[in-house]
């Protein structure tokens, strides 16, 4: 997601130099200009999808990365291309340069096999919820599911990613309990977190005192291993009723000092990149020229404030927008290792 918006402004200005039938893309390649158009806007919005856990976003991702891994591994089996040097029929000398492939190509097809076996391992696609909870032996057909909770008059289930619910019916409404949960990536894959007896008591009446039975009917349903179970709350936590729904929210495990390492790494790189671009910027204005942003070396020009202002602020810009995002990215992350500093 941060690739993608940092890519997006040069996005942006690729995409007005195609409209503007600059002379700069009057050679480009189809693909490798929908890639730099629409790359970034695409790797953005998988990001934020991957965040959500979203389904469709971890099949895009595969698909990314298994292109991405046969495009590398189609350049390393061409091989170099030698220069050649022939005459047309007019008697014209063409010179057509060679090229050596990249010492990244094996490493990069590597590590995007290595991303996609990770990425459909069993443990990735249970947080994504592409694999289900193993079923029953024998499963009765809707109607009767349907029927069969009718008659016993209580039912449970899940609600989104993480929750579950109980309902029971009561003089003929349906009541229900929510309860909060959590996705996990082990051999169970969620841990249900029930409040205890001192929150218990401030549920709804028709709950109040029948604690035991309801845990049991939920666990009855929801069994190990593929579940644990966790109790919440105290005699002086928060309590929080409704008519028929009860929200709980409960503290997460103790953050490790690995994920403190990876928050603080991430967290350094992005300064680092707010500080050179900011630097980027300054140089440019004190020394009125600054380097063309683009990602092939030979582009990568000098631009004067004076023979070319519009080039000259738009790099700036580039190079502007990214220092400010790299910044807000850093206090975001910054503000949430503050939050997390007693756990």
């Amino acid at each position: 997601m941060l690739i993608g918006m940092v890519g997006m402004p040069i996005s942006v200005i690729t995409a007005l130099m195609f409209l503007a039938k600059s002379y700069g893309t009057a050679n480009a390649d189809f693909w490798e200009s929908c890639v730099v158009v629409l790359g970034p806007a695409l790797v953005m919005v998988t990001g934020w999808g991957l965040f959500k856990r979203w389904r469709w976003a971890l099949i895009v991702t595969i698909g990314l990365l298994v292109m991405a891994g046969m495009d590398r591994g189609w350049a390393v089996m061409k091989g170099p291309r030698e220069t050649k040097v022939y005459t047309t029929e007019s008697g014209v000398k063409v010179t057509e340069m060679g090229s050596e492939v990249s010492p990244y190509a094996v490493p990069m097809g590597l590590v995007c096999a290595g991303l996609v076996g990770w990425l459909v391992s069993g443990r990735v696609r249970a947080e994504f919820e592409v694999t289900r909870p193993p079923a029953l032996p024998t499963m009765a057909p809707l109607s009767e599911a349907t029927s069969g909770e009718e008659a016993r008059g209580w039912r449970v289930g899940h609600r989104g990613r993480d929750q579950m619910y109980y309902e029971e019916k009561i003089g003929g409404v349906w009541q229900r309990l929510e309860m909060d949960g959590e996705m996990l990536m082990g051999r169970a894959h969620h841990v249900i977190y029930f409040a205890s007896e001192e929150v218990w008591r401030g549920y709804p009446e028709w709950a109040r005192e029948r604690r035991d039975e309801i845990v049991a009917r939920v666990k009855s349903v929801f069994r190990e291993p593929d579940y644990e179970y966790q109790t919440w709350g105290s005699a002086s936590g928060p309590v929080v009723t409704g008519p028929s729904v009860v929200e709980a929210h409960v503290g997460r495990e103790k953050v490790t000092w690995k994920q403190w390492a990876a928050m603080a790494a991430v967290i350094l790189i992005l300064i680092g990149v707010s500080g050179g671009m900011g630097w980027m910027v300054a140089q440019g204005i004190s020394q009125g020229e600054t380097k063309m942003p683009s990602k092939h070396a030979s582009h990568r020009r000098v631009l004067t404030r004076g023979e070319e202002p519009v080039s000259f602020w738009a790099a700036l810009g580039v190079y502007g927008l990214v220092g400010l995002g790299s910044g807000v990215w850093a206090g975001w992350f910054l503000r949430e290792a503050w939050r997390l500093r007693d756990r």
